[in-house]
């Protein structure tokens, strides 16, 4: 019973990120592997790939994608990986519930009952792991938006700078020289004037479609 309480203490330790790597190699040494890794699939790529905050040492992407379609379609699997650093083969083994997630039982001899147990809750940290890099996602989007809007505005300020110059120019030789332009000079000087126009009008309109959506509101996560 002690075993299963420790066991179940740290797993539940793993849905700590800034404790992961620690909490994983802790439940690693109690049931007797070299590390742990958890895979969670990631919308829109179609494959596994290793949560957040896991062990660097992870298998090379080839191998490792091979190994987890093995393991999605017979619940379990048993197989040699090879590691990115050049460590290997290194005796792998690792379960899953769906297609959605995967835990796998690096090196050494992992218990059996302590395996199962992990595989029942495994939907449980799959949640977890989910729902925090969906978190990590939405703050990496805000961040882009936010560069995109800084960038937008100054490039705004930057380009509608010259162009207020020119219809200023333009206006004072149009004021100044009246007299002395022809009528397809004057047609020069409005088309250029025009011209600058609708390039201020272009770079304000740029500069509004940066900011669509941006009322002020956070950005949250989408179920």
């Amino acid at each position: 019973m002690s075993n299963i309480l420790t066991t179940l203490t740290l797993a539940s330790e793993l849905a700590c990120a800034p404790n992961r790597t620690a909490a994983a190699q802790a439940l690693a040494e109690h049931i007797g592997c070299q590390t742990v890794l958890v895979f969670i699939a990631v919308h829109r790529v179609g494959t596994l790939q290793c949560a957040p905050g896991f062990s660097e040492l992870l298998p090379s992407q080839l191998n490792v994608q091979d190994f987890l379609t093995q393991t999605i379609r017979a619940g379990t699997h048993q197989a040699d990986l090879f590691f990115l650093d050049g460590m290997g083969p290194v005796s792998c083994v690792s379960r899953s519930v769906d297609d959605q997630a995967a835990i796998v039982f690096i090196g050494g001899n992992p218990d059996a009952g302590m395996m199962d147990i992990l595989e029942r809750i495994l939907p449980m940290l799959k949640i977890a792991f989910q729902e925090e890099q969906a978190a990590l996602k939405a703050a990496e989007l805000e961040r882009s938006n936010n560069d995109l809007q800084q960038f937008a505005a100054i490039a705004s300020h930057d380009l509608q700078e010259p162009l207020r110059m020119v219809m200023s120019f333009l206006g004072l030789l149009e004021r100044q020289s009246a007299p002395q332009l022809n009528e397809r000079a004057k047609v020069y000087i409005d088309q250029a004037a025009s011209s600058a126009r609708r390039m201020s009008k272009l770079i304000r309109a740029l500069l509004d479609y940066a900011q669509v959506g941006d009322g002020g509101r956070p950005f949250t996560t989408v179920p």
